[in-house]
């Protein structure tokens, strides 16, 4: 799910998206270390947060809600992904995510 609705924006573990500083307000790549912290995109965040970011969407930015797109199900899934984003992911996982987009 986090490939086919967010990676576009938010990038995957080793790629980032070009385009996603050129937005106002920039799109975070999610699997980067903070340039002042060691903080791994929102893994700092609990993972209820990113959900109702996920579900909610952030005003004056080009988050979108996905609450009428997702499952309650996969917003909880991208949301505990993201939360692991700073852990070593399971080999099945990293192979989805560093798949070539088609």
């Amino acid at each position: 799910m986090y490939r086919a609705q967010c990676a576009s924006c938010h990038g995957t573990p080793g790629r980032d998206v070009p385009y996603a500083k050129a937005m106002f307000p920039s799109a975070p790549q999610l699997w980067k270390k903070h340039s002042t912290s060691d903080v791994v995109g929102v893994s700092d965040d609990e993972a209820g947060e990113t959900y109702w970011k996920v579900a909610n969407g952030i005003r004056l930015s080009g988050m979108p809600s996905y609450k009428h797109v997702l499952s309650d199900t996969q917003m909880w899934q991208v949301s505990l992904l993201l939360e692991n984003a700073d852990k070593e992911l399971p080999g099945p996982v990293t192979q989805i995510l560093n798949a070539p987009t088609p």
